[in-house]
């Protein structure tokens, strides 16, 4: 009982020390002059502007994992460049972006650039705008973007992203080789496949669940049985937990979870129920992490920003968690300024949980991941038929811990079932969990390893019986 309190205690001591270097982070890229990073992020607005064929939010027809979505990159660029405030603090709690009276961010970072104006020689570059407060997220990729687009041109910088999400994923393929579980690299890389990672690269918004991902799978192959042994992993996933909080702004955050957990499940031998209250326990921790930290900005910005934006992450919890749509779109959600006058009494109710299922299936299996997928879980069962003799019952048992992680993106759909539905075309991704861990439980029932002793108890008691 006492450890327990102490593990309590320390979680909500490692959450306080996050809050407070997640303050003090933020607030110091808010110190950084802006001019130069307007200059280099012309060029994203650009790029932006050219992507709009592939831009999944306009055409939903194609499939998404090739589409970028250029409405929350713009989100990004101009929440990293917009210099609207009164004072550092206030603005690093505000995070306003670029705003002419419209919700939509890649209208709005267009105008600021005079590009693809209607009349290009009235085209005003750099008109003044209005701020648009964000401050529901820490928005925390400014931490990163604010510094990079003060030295690099926004060109560079996706250069920069693409080299580093293949170098880690490069590196998490070695780790597996060192820990003589090269058989796990299939089902990795298709699960990078389903994620898409070419488009992920040169989208900002998709890059910051793939590098927390991608890292916390790397610590667990590396420091995995080290932290089992010292009861230290639970500390792991609340970190994932609140790096997803600061970093992300809802895309596809649960895959942050789904894999790492995975990576646990075929390193650890443990029996069924050990794996079992490991999840719901890692779970937690990871929730504790992502809830704790994003709620403690809602109080520093309510704090510093003198505007209720508690009421206002509520607000948008509950519409991202019901079953209709409001026909305005997210300005129900925007900050108390912008829906100051306006009519939200339009919305239309249509979509179910199989509506949520299947959209998001739409957007995952392209004929490309279908046949991918397709030809490997064939390769995998006929492996399975080829050494039956070596598959027992308790192999067949353990693969319960696997099923359950690979239902958690259907429980997420089910909760959060307005965002699910909406932004189907990143949400689909997290699907990706049911795949990966679905194939490594194919390749771990099969495994020519001998059983642990738990299995061969499990084993003697039902052959007793």
């Amino acid at each position: 009982m006492k450890e327990k309190i102490r593990t309590v205690i320390k979680l909500f001591g490692l959450l306080l020390a996050g809050v407070v270097l997640g303050f003090v982070m933020i607030v110091g890229v808010y110190a950084i002059p802006v001019d130069r990073m307007v200059k280099h992020a012309e060029s994203a607005a650009q790029s932006l502007y050219d992507m709009q064929d592939i831009d999944i939010t306009a055409n939903d027809k194609q499939w998404c994992g090739l589409g970028v979505d250029t409405f929350t990159d713009s989100i990004i660029i101009s929440t990293s460049i917009c210099n609207s405030g009164d004072n550092i603090v206030e603005k690093a709690m505000a995070n306003r972006r670029i705003e002419y009276g419209i919700f939509n961010s890649y209208e709005n970072l267009m105008k600021y650039y005079g590009i693809g104006q209607k009349d290009e020689g009235k085209a005003v570059k750099y008109e003044k705008y209005k701020g648009y407060a964000y401050a529901r997220y820490w928005n925390g990729y400014v931490v990163l973007m604010k510094p990079l687009l003060y030295l690099f041109d926004y060109n560079v910088i996706i250069i920069f992203n693409y080299i580093l999400q293949f170098t880690l994923i490069l590196i998490n393929i070695i780790m597996l080789i060192k820990k003589k579980m090269s058989r796990y690299i299939l089902p990795f890389l298709v699960s990078m496949t389903c994620i898409c990672i070419i488009t992920t690269s040169r989208c900002l918004q998709l890059s910051n669940i793939v590098y927390i991902t991608l890292i916390s799978m790397f610590v667990l192959l590396r420091y995995g049985e080290i932290l089992e042994q010292q009861r230290k992993t639970i500390y792991i996933f609340t970190v994932i937990g609140m790096c997803v909080g600061y970093f992300d702004i809802l895309t596809y955050p649960l895959v942050t979870l789904g894999m790492p957990l995975v990576i646990l499940l075929i390193i650890n031998n443990d029996s069924v129920k050990q794996s079992i209250m490991k999840l719901l326990k890692y779970s937690f921790a990871w929730v504790f992490g992502y809830g704790g930290i994003w709620s403690a900005k809602w109080v520093l910005a309510s704090v510093f920003t003198k505007q209720n934006v508690i009421d206002n992450a509520i607000r948008s919890i509950r519409y991202r968690m019901d079953n209709k749509i409001n026909l305005s779109g997210n300005s129900i959600m925007a900050d108390d300024s912008f829906n100051k006058g306006r009519d939200f009494g339009q919305w239309i109710e249509g979509f179910d949980y199989s509506d949520i299922v299947v959209r998001n299936l739409f957007g995952m299996f392209s004929y490309i991941i279908m046949s991918i997928c397709f030809i490997v879980i064939v390769l995998l069962i006929l492996n399975i038929y080829e050494k039956r003799k070596n598959i027992s019952v308790a192999k067949i048992y353990g693969c319960i811990p696997f099923v359950l992680v690979a239902l958690m993106p259907f429980v997420w759909y089910k909760a959060l079932g307005n965002h699910s539905y909406s932004h189907y075309f990143f949400t689909y991704r997290i699907l990706t969990i049911t795949i990966f861990s679905i194939l490594c439980m194919l390749i771990k029932v099969c495994d020519e390893e001998k059983d642990t002793e738990q299995c061969n108890l499990i084993n003697d008691k039902i052959n007793k019986k």
